[in-house]
């Protein structure tokens, strides 16, 4: 399905949802002509209203930053891997008595930006949080594309382009190999994350 960007399309499509809504209300309304139909539907709409408004924005501004909106679904996908992702900022912000993490570090001059956008919304490693790994940036530079990542262990981003990123690479026509180079990250200061 090709999403809607056409602003009059919006505005139409977010009008049509008002009109079900509205209908759907007045009907039941009609049915149970009630102080409490109304009351608690009233109550059901705003509770929802709520909940929508503390998926798609509460959580990516204030409580997880890294966390990026893209439906109901990749929601419910994000709260299954909630606690694994609390408990890998813990390690990243806790300097010792837990392993530290490993560094990514990949240069790939011959990604484009449209290229690395169309593998990130095929892979969708921020709505399916891969094992192990813990922050993610990417960048380009004069001399191409580079990425930083933490992780747990090698083996983890290993196993995360094996499983997930070259099928991803291999359908966006992406044939070349970047330059990679890991190291285990001596202190991690990360108070915003």
């Amino acid at each position: 399905m090709k999403t809607i960007t056409d602003p009059r399309l919006l505005y139409l499509k977010a009008a049509l949802m008002l009109l079900a809504g509205a209908l759907s209300v007045a009907l039941l309304v009609l049915r149970d002509p009630s102080a409490t139909t109304v009351v608690l539907l009233a109550i059901a709409i705003w509770a929802f209203c709520r909940a929508y408004y503390f998926a798609f924005y509460v959580v990516e501004r204030y409580a997880d930053p890294g966390y990026r909106f893209s439906g109901l679904l990749s929601f419910v996908r994000y709260l299954l891997h909630a606690p694994r992702i609390r408990r890998a900022l813990r390690s990243v912000r806790s300097g010792g008595g837990e392993s530290m993490a490993t560094i990514m570090l990949m240069h790939w001059p011959e990604v484009t930006k449209e290229k690395y956008e169309e593998v990130r919304r095929d892979v969708n490693w921020e709505g399916n949080v891969p094992q192990g790994a813990k922050f993610h940036v990417s960048w380009f530079g004069d001399d191409g594309f580079h990425v930083m990542d933490l992780w747990d262990s090698q083996q983890d981003f290993e196993t995360f382009v094996r499983d997930r990123l070259t099928p991803g690479l291999q359908r966006a026509g992406i044939q070349s190999q970047p330059r990679v180079q890991f190291a285990p990250a001596h202190a991690v200061f990360a108070p915003n994350v």
